[in-house]
């Protein structure tokens, strides 16, 4: 059946783009239009064949709390109970404590992500009942409807529907995956109709369309800080206020100096942005209790007398050109000093590209290195390194409230992303020569840094209480009784 759904679909699409190419329309759009939808429907076909077991997930309760995370966010982690498993690091405590008080979900954040295994699917929303599956919202009619339009779009007719002034507020033509996106998030909010929203990162495409259709619905929305915010930031700083119809109607920052970045320098309102401090963070305030350096260092097989160097890479975000001089100038400096261990926790966001390259770089120099699995523990590590080497990682926060010693390496001539260097958190590497006495240097001593650790804190991570989590649920708590659309 769904195969023949599916060729249906296609045949109506080959006439469409007959016509069109016959036109002497914009061929390329219309291919990817066709490439988009087609994908799609596949999404269909891979839920009601391949995850068919799945459909005991589809919702019959009523539900207070959607939250709208990712797959991709899951890791195998210590949680503050001392106990290693594998879930969501940037909203796991926020969703157990919620549900402690609410009827909860979590569904998945973006179906074009990328083609999740079935097998990592399957066992994932098999391991926790919370979570529910983002393909069971895809409609063949949806996909129909939205290349349609798209290619309506294309040819200049004019369309008046629902979701015309989203296009018209992030200033795009309608296309294929922005206007099924929309219609999957409408399908979702209306038949789970939960009392509140919540999301992980605002910014994100499939979240803009998730806040802009609850919007709609009236439906509550609270977001949290997903990473750094600066002043550059495209995610989170806007002029025109029409934006604020795909802005969340709360979001929950780490620090009053992201408070003042939303409110000063871009288009939130006030009372719309509240400082909780980051619930990700609430570990950092347990870790001595809950981490084992004998049995770290016997589980890396590490000389226990050895100084720890720490570098969270970024390979994707930055070009080949500096990922080479950034490999040349750490292994290069690394060799040449003694009783000192780098270990490498590479971005899960990076693909096998980076890791050979890093490991070809390995070649044509004699380190003592250890490369840890891209979904061990971060916190872990920083607790037991001595210092910490990034560029622009949000890594620096949680080492700062770890008190570890910081060193931005930015070998790419251009100035720094975020502010550790300026506030006196982290020394500046921007030079390959100084790399070693930097590093020398802190190994001795890192007062100067040290004393401009709490200020750092109080500024940009309100406080390392372990009680960010209980802010944001009491914020929900609140929201839910107060909302009146």
């Amino acid at each position: 059946m769904y195969f023949n759904h599916t060729l249906e679909i296609l045949k109506k699409y080959m006439e469409i783009a007959k016509n069109l190419i016959f036109q002497k329309k914009d061929t390329n759009y219309l291919l990817m239009s066709i490439a988009i939808s087609c994908y799609y429907i596949l999404k269909y076909i891979q839920f009601n064949v391949f995850f068919n077991q799945l459909k005991k997930k589809i919702i019959s309760r009523e539900i207070e709390i959607l939250f709208s995370s990712s797959l991709n966010n899951w890791r195998d982690y210590k949680h503050k109970d001392g106990k290693n498993y594998e879930y969501d690091l940037m909203i796991g405590d926020v969703l157990e404590q919620s549900k402690k008080m609410f009827s909860i979900k979590c569904i998945d954040r973006d179906p074009t992500n990328k083609f999740r295994s079935k097998s990592a699917t399957l066992n994932k929303y098999r391991n926790s009942d919370d979570w529910i599956c983002i393909e069971q919202y895809i409609t063949i009619k949806d996909v129909f409807k939205a290349f349609t339009y798209s290619i309506q779009s294309l040819v200049g007719m004019k369309i008046d529907d629902e979701f015309k002034k989203y296009f018209c507020i992030i200033g795009s033509k309608i296309n294929v995956n922005s206007y099924m996106k929309l219609l999957i998030c409408k399908n979702i909010l209306h038949e789970i109709q939960p009392n509140i929203l919540l999301l992980t990162c605002e910014y994100c495409p499939f979240h803009k369309e998730m806040v802009y259709t609850a919007h709609q619905y009236k439906i509550p929305t609270i977001a949290l800080q997903h990473g750094i915010i600066t002043d550059q930031h495209p995610g989170y700083m806007y002029d025109d206020k029409s934006f604020r119809a795909i802005l969340p109607d709360v979001t929950c920052v780490f620090g009053e100096e992201h408070y003042k970045l939303l409110v000063e320098k871009s288009i939130y309102e006030p009372q719309k942005v509240v400082v909780t401090g980051n619930p990700r963070y609430d570990i950092l305030n347990y870790a001595k209790k809950l981490y084992s350096r004998e049995d770290f260092f016997k589980r890396y097989s590490l000389n226990p007398d050895n100084k720890i160097v720490l570098w969270t890479t970024q390979c994707h975000g930055i070009s080949d050109k500096e990922n080479k001089n950034n490999f040349k100038a750490m292994f290069k400096t690394l060799q040449n000093l003694k009783d000192v261990t780098l270990i490498i926790k590479q971005h899960p966001g990076e693909g096998e590209k980076y890791t050979k390259m890093i490991k070809d770089a390995l070649k044509n120099h004699n380190l003592n290195i250890v490369i840890t699995p891209k979904n061990s523990d971060t916190y872990e590590q920083l607790y037991m390194c001595d210092i910490l080497v990034i560029k622009d990682s949000t890594t620096a926060m949680e080492a700062v409230a770890l008190n570890k010693p910081v060193i931005v390496l930015n070998l790419s001539g251009e100035p720094d992303v975020e502010r550790y260097v300026t506030e006196g958190v982290a020394l500046g590497v921007y030079n390959e020569k100084d790399l070693k006495p930097t590093i020398e240097e802190l190994l001795r001593d890192d007062f100067e840094l040290a004393e401009n650790r709490d200020k750092y804190i109080e500024q940009y991570l309100y406080k390392i209480d372990g009680k960010s989590t209980e802010r944001v649920v009491q914020l929900i708590e609140k929201t839910l009784d107060e909302w009146d659309g």
